[in-house]
């Protein structure tokens, strides 16, 4: 059985199509559907409630944030696969098939990740990525990739559209559209609950792939995204979410390759950063005005 899990904030109408994606897959008889909410303010419950009968709810009296609630999801599932989707996503009709295919010919394999297409048909870079190292996250969080579009750092993180249709292994996958196994829960533990939001599913990848798993991109899954809906109804405290996973990650698994200056050095980056997309986000009319925000 493959366990479907839905982290839920505020987006109702979202998740309605989400939920009406997986039903309408082909094999969906053999998935369980577990959506928990972090406490949203919309009356989405009583929806789904009302609109389907075996669809399991699970309401958070406050919003716990997304590693956390995945938890709550992993330790209420039945399935031996999990797969976790976003509420502002849909799936294709083979989704499941694509994934229980994958599983039965991969079985050591450590987290595998679909192809992710935003609603007008791009491709979202995301879903399948490089580990970051500080070279490579500046190059992306101060759009100098825009400037040096051929430099090595700026393919070092997000990858090249090339081979975007074939299957291969990949260092990190999007916590958008993930799955992985029982067995691999097992072996590395659940998510970490210090992300409260964005990170948790880069640190997933690199425990996996610390434990001897091969992680992979298989784009025959395919899944279409309304990327950042959930944030983009709080930005503000998205981005310092953000930031903060950003410094949890290069704590946890970078710094000790760094001296302490370097250390120093890249804490300020992230400071910086952060405070610069606050600054874009409170004056919207400096878009409005033509200066480029730096996210």
């Amino acid at each position: 059985m493959i366990s479907v899990i839905i982290i839920s904030y505020n987006v109702p109408d979202l998740l309605i199509r989400c939920i009406d994606s997986i039903k309408a897959a082909r094999s969906s008889s053999d998935s369980e559907i577990i959506v928990i909410d972090n406490n949203s303010s919309d009356n989405c419950r009583e929806t789904v409630k009302a609109r389907y009968e075996n669809v399991s709810w699970i309401q958070n009296n406050r919003n716990l944030g997304f590693a956390a609630a995945v938890n709550i999801g992993l330790n209420r599932a039945r399935g031996d696969y999990f797969l976790l989707i976003n509420p502002d996503s849909e799936i294709a009709l083979d989704v499941l098939e694509v994934i229980r295919d994958f599983w039965l010919r991969h079985p050591d394999a450590g987290i595998v990740g679909g192809k992710i297409i935003g609603f007008d048909g791009s491709f979202q870079k995301q879903c399948r990525r490089n580990f970051p190292k500080p070279a490579s996250a500046f190059f992306k969080l101060f759009k100098l990739s825009n400037v040096f579009p051929g430099h090595k750092l700026t393919r070092s993180y997000e990858l090249s559209l090339d081979g975007i249709d074939q299957l291969h292994e990949i260092e990190a996958v999007s916590g958008a559209f993930m799955s992985f196994t029982r067995r691999l829960i097992e072996e590395i533990g659940m998510f970490d609950e210090g992300y409260f939001l964005m990170g948790e599913d880069l640190d997933f990848c690199y425990r996996a792939a610390l434990a001897g798993r091969t992680n992979y991109y298989l784009p025959d899954a395919v899944m279409t995204h309304h990327h950042g809906a959930s944030r983009d109804t709080r930005p503000f405290k998205s981005i310092y979410n953000g930031h903060i996973a950003m410094l949890r990650y290069y704590r946890k698994h970078l710094r000790h390759e760094y001296n302490v200056i370097s250390n120093c050095m890249i804490y300020a980056g992230i400071a910086l950063h952060c405070t610069v997309r606050c600054v874009f986000a409170f004056f919207p009319v400096l878009k409005k005005k033509g200066c480029r925000e730096t996210s």
